[in-house]
């Protein structure tokens, strides 16, 4: 389920796609329906958290064994949350040793409002649902990209109207997330300014392309909260800036720098290195060819649609954000952020 009210699910079979649902709304009735038409009554379903559901910080890890890590954590929250500590479903997973060059360890923690998380449980369970995993949009799309292997680091941007993210993954797991309130909406007016080049289409991103060979050379290296530091504070060097700046662009500038903030930190902070390659979420939106243009021209980084093609045969337009999270749930590589064996009935 999607902040738009859109929702979406898959249905994957020996890995391929039997059958996919795309709503505009949240229609838990229809769910149970297209359920009962695939005979899939009681199969194994991982549910999506909505994004507006819960939130994601990062925050230092305790020296704890790792199925310790999330109760450690919950006591780290009571600045970050005004809901009382013992009304949170909380999971927590670690960054890889390699971040911030092994200097401090640190951690992603995911809450959410239990009463939240039994609204989407109950609605599942009505379906005749068999729920067994509870995930959130970071790591469905990390299965996602999983799938593809990447050879380097990726920065996967996510898009809505009035807002977006950044995810930056290598080695198959999460280092960073950052929000920012630039949308397809916001520059939208700029983007039709732009007058696209004759050239192709650049490929795009897919499990099956050959082409993934020239997605970065091999000695590449491949918003969360980091203690006293909010994602706005991920400033750049004073000496920075873009690499073609648009006249008259403001706010495509303006989104510009947020992405590159976040590469900058990845390389500066986290220790990581360049990144490689940007990946476009798609939604279907009709801007997708001129920013990815627009992007790559002032990041002189290999921007491309991040296609789900391979998997879906559907025309694009009926792809959006809950589609590519549903996906990557389905694909199911155990990164389970919350299992329904907790309390959460």
């Amino acid at each position: 389920m999607h902040k738009s009210g859109a929702m979406a699910a898959v249905a994957m079979q020996n890995n391929l796609v039997v059958s996919m649902l795309s709503l505009d709304h949240i229609d838990w009735s229809h769910l149970g329906q297209w359920v009962k038409q695939l005979g899939w009554k009681r199969f194994q379903s991982t549910l999506v958290l909505p994004y507006q559901d819960y939130q994601l910080q990062m925050l230092p890890a305790p020296d704890v064994e790792d199925h310790e890590l999330a109760d450690a954590m919950r006591f780290r929250l009571g600045e970050l949350t005004t809901t009382p500590l013992e009304k949170l479903q909380v999971q927590a997973f670690r960054l890889p040793p390699d971040a911030y060059r092994g200097r401090q360890s640190m951690a992603f923690v995911a809450f959410a409002e239990q009463s939240a998380v039994f609204q989407q449980v109950q609605g599942c369970r009505e379906q005749d649902l068999r729920l067994e995993h509870i995930t959130i949009g970071e790591m469905a799309l990390l299965d996602l990209v999983a799938e593809v292997e990447p050879e380097a680091s990726i920065a996967l941007l996510q898009l809505d109207d009035t807002s977006g993210k950044t995810l930056l993954y290598s080695n198959g797991a999460l280092y960073l997330r950052r929000d920012f309130n630039v949308g397809y909406q916001t520059v939208a007016s700029e983007l039709e300014t732009l007058k696209p080049k004759a050239a192709p289409e650049p490929e795009p991103v897919s499990a099956s392309d050959p082409s993934q060979d020239d997605m970065g050379s091999s000695d590449e290296q491949p918003d969360g909260i980091v203690e006293g530091l909010t994602a706005s504070e991920l400033t750049l060097s004073d000496d920075f800036a873009l690499n073609k700046p648009l006249v008259n662009h403001p706010e495509l500038d303006r989104l510009t720098l947020e992405i590159q903030r976040s590469l900058d930190y990845f390389d500066s902070q986290l220790a990581m290195g360049v990144v490689g390659q940007l990946w476009l979420v798609t939604s279907g939106s009709p801007l997708e060819d001129s920013l990815l243009e627009a992007l790559e021209q002032q990041l002189n980084l290999p921007c491309r649609r991040f296609s789900l093609r391979t998997w879906l045969n559907d025309t694009e337009s009926d792809w959006n954000h809950a589609t590519s999270c549903a996906l990557g749930a389905a694909l199911g590589i155990s990164h389970e952020v919350v299992s329904e064996s907790e309390d959460i009935s």
